[in-house]
């Protein structure tokens, strides 16, 4: 800006410039050289000398610092008169610095190949600009799926004009079944998604980053190898046994007594391991006495014959651990003498054992023997005292 001071007294003046409103580092003021500073001499000229009825120039330059935010500026300038120094001569100036949105963002990989680690990632921002931005750092897949999780040191920046900042990144690769297990290795491409609180603009291209996964080491393909056999292994024995269960097997199959009196009841006993495979158990008796053979009817659960007992009686037949069915004095009606034979006959369900003989039977005998009850006999009659 030139400023053109006209000397209207009668007597030599000198005059000086000042910008009260800005700091120094905003303005250049250069005063004319007048000619009289002496060859060889390097003197700064630091006013304006004018003779009565003269005019003059002063050079006003401004040249705001690289921080200056953008926006309308009105500095006042002031015109000092050394004769007059009670004169206010004033005028203001407009200035309008434009809006600079220049913003330089940059992404540096440190460790950008892992197999058990976090890739890890510096990201660069520079604001180049005039204003200032506040931005929210984010990242965005270039794949199909998202394969990764990340976490940035802030997430939100805050940066003045003429100011940087350095935020850390880490991205993990994700699921832990998606890891490769041959080849050069999974490869994750992404890139920055910065947002500016004031919906600012910013650079059209932003940085891109890629992470690669590498493959699983040989071993641990030795172990899925190993986990495979085993859970085909192991598949295999389960459908073996749900196909196969542990056979039904009848044991201490006897009487409780096994010679009697005639006139008492012949009771049985036996042991039933896996009795959930029943069908049905058939009693049968060959003797002296001709005895109709018994079924006992297992297709809806243990029968009431044998799984409940009269009033204030035990119940023939008990549960025990490990689907064990425990049966003790189980009442047969036997009672006349004679010589006897029970065989007590199991019968699997249908479908049980399918790679055995269908309705396979597990059978047991015991032999009871009944006496014949014994009349009462006079063995001594005397008299004890022949004196009375």
């Amino acid at each position: 800006m030139e400023v053109i001071v006209d000397n209207r007294s009668y007597l030599v003046d000198r005059f000086r410039l000042s910008c009260p409103d800005l700091d120094d580092d905003w303005f250049t003021i250069n005063y004319p050289a007048t000619g009289f500073e002496g060859l060889g001499l390097v003197s700064e000229v630091t006013a304006l000398e004018l003779n009565p009825g003269t005019q003059g120039q002063i050079l006003l330059k401004f040249h705001p610092p690289g921080d200056t935010l953008a926006g309308s500026y009105s500095p006042t300038i002031r015109l000092y008169s050394e004769n007059s120094p009670d004169l206010v001569l004033l005028d203001l100036v407009y200035i309008q610095i434009p809006t600079n949105y220049h913003l330089d963002i940059e992404l540096n990989t440190i460790l950008g190949q892992v197999s058990r680690s976090l890739g890890k990632y510096e990201l660069s921002l520079v604001n180049r600009g005039n204003i200032v931005r506040e931005l929210i750092l984010n990242l965005k897949s270039r794949d199909e799926e998202e394969l990764y999780t990340y976490k940035f040191d802030q997430t939100e920046v805050r940066l003045l004009p003429n100011r940087g900042a350095v935020t850390s990144l880490t991205v993990k690769p994700r699921p832990w079944w998606r890891r490769p297990w041959f080849g050069a290795g999974l490869v994750v491409n992404f890139q920055t998604d910065i947002k500016d609180q004031q919906n600012l603009p910013l650079p059209n291209t932003l940085p891109q980053g890629t992470l690669v996964w590498k493959p699983r080491p040989w071993w641990q393909f030795i172990l899925l190898i190993l986990a495979i056999l085993g859970l085909l292994g192991g598949l295999g024995f389960i459908i073996w046994r749900i196909l196969n269960p542990d056979p039904l097997r009848l044991e201490n199959f006897s009487a409780n007594d096994s010679q009697i009196t005639e006139g008492d009841e012949v009771a049985l006993k036996w042991d039933i391991h896996h009795y959930k495979q029943l069908q049905k158990l058939v009693l049968t008796a060959k003797g002296s006495q001709p005895v109709e053979p018994i079924t006992y009817e297992f297709n809806n659960g243990i029968p009431e014959t044998l799984g409940k007992g009269s009033a204030n009686e035990i119940p023939p037949c008990q549960v025990q651990e490990k689907e064990e069915l425990i049966c003790s004095n189980v009442k047969t009606g036997v009672k006349t003498k004679g010589n006897y034979t029970f065989e007590l006959q199991a019968f699997y369900k249908n479908g049980i054992q399918l790679f055995s003989r269908t309705n396979q039977v597990a059978n047991q005998t015991t032999q009871v023997e009944i006496v014949e009850k014994q009349l009462p006999k006079l063995l001594i009659f005397k008299l004890i005292n022949h004196s009375i």
